[in-house]
């Protein structure tokens, strides 16, 4: 049926019927891809990772090979995400933030974190869930350096400190 043609109650019903049955294909394309990545299959194609797969194979760009990687990592991890997706709870966008969320924050084998993420995630904007799930600062990290080291960093320091010093020109 031409959709020109629908009324304005038919053309509603039927839109919201396409984005449903969008999520259920975005979700189906997620379980692909985590077939095939078990699979390395993205080798047997000439391709030395799943995203240049994704990206010459299927024709997506490089970012959106990236959130489809990361959303699938995430159906993995947690399963019942991919309800969530489906239901329109949580959009693929969002799917990769929050798995890049879990990962950076080494949650992912804490399944009371990851639900519990899982739970604050639903149903926010893109936005709000970068608010939420900002980045931690990260801590103060020591390195050990040698003695010799040490001793060639004072040297640079002092002679940066002659060539920037000030000078006074008598005349």
């Amino acid at each position: 049926m031409n959709i020109q043609s629908y009324n304005d109650k038919i053309l509603h019903c039927e839109t919201i019927r396409a984005s449903k049955a969008e999520k259920a294909a975005t979700v189906n394309l997620l379980k692909h891809l985590q077939e095939f990545s078990r699979r390395k299959l993205f080798v047997d194609y000439g391709h030395s990772t799943l995203s240049k797969y994704i990206v010459a194979e299927l024709g997506y760009s490089e970012s959106e090979a990236w959130t489809r990687i990361q959303a699938m990592r995430l159906l993995k991890a947690v399963p019942a995400a991919a309800e969530k997706i489906e239901d329109g709870q949580l959009s693929l966008s969002n799917a990769s933030l929050l798995q890049g969320f879990i990962q950076d924050n080494g949650i992912q084998k804490d399944p009371a974190k990851v639900a519990e993420a899982l739970k604050k995630a639903e149903d926010l904007s893109n936005r709000k869930l970068k608010q939420e799930f900002k980045p931690q600062e990260p801590k103060d990290k020591k390195i050990t350096i040698n003695i010799k080291l040490q001793e060639k960093i004072k040297k640079l320091q002092a002679a940066w400190e002659r060539c920037t010093k000030p000078r006074s020109w008598k005349l």
